[in-house]
């Protein structure tokens, strides 16, 4: 990934960032995939930010959001 596309994720991610804390909420995060075009339940809610969530503080930092880019 070169730094065009990051530069273009961080600043989709900064736009759903609502309160600015550099991290995404569950409601930012489905907000943001909602735009994308991706209806999750609230189940699959859940599995998604579990599975992106390394550090387990129920919020998707920036690195954690790339990192799923980057698979």
């Amino acid at each position: 990934m070169n730094s065009v596309e990051i530069a273009g994720l961080k600043h989709v991610f900064n736009t759903f960032d609502k309160n600015d804390d550099e991290l995404l909420s569950k409601k930012e995060f489905y907000m943001l995939t909602k735009k994308l075009g991706e209806y999750f339940t609230k189940n699959e809610l859940e599995v998604a930010i579990d599975q992106l969530d390394v550090d387990g503080d129920n919020k998707i930092s920036f690195s954690e959001f790339l990192s799923f880019f980057n698979e």
